[in-house]
């Protein structure tokens, strides 16, 4: 595998990479990328930051997207019997 051009510290900048790569254009991937330099340290936080984008909680939290539904109903069937938080 490629050694990725951004700092990868942790498993979350891992998902959070592998999350941007699927969702944006190699070349503004690359354009990205090439404007953190000089300025900042090419963390994978920074990039989302200049795209402008914010990674979804899934990813965040190192889920499925099945198990990030299944929480949520979870949650949403313990609002419904009164047991949980709004």
């Amino acid at each position: 595998m490629e050694e990725a051009p951004v700092i990868l510290d942790n498993e979350r900048d891992k998902r959070t990479w592998q999350w941007l790569q699927s969702t944006v254009a190699v070349e503004q991937l690359e354009q990205a990328i090439v404007s953190i330099a000089g300025k900042r340290k090419p963390y994978v936080s920074n990039l989302c930051k200049i795209l402008n984008l914010e990674p979804p909680e899934e990813v965040r939290l190192g889920m499925s997207k099945k198990d990030y539904a299944l929480m949520h109903l979870e949650k949403a069937k313990a609002i419904l019997k009164g047991n949980g938080k709004l």
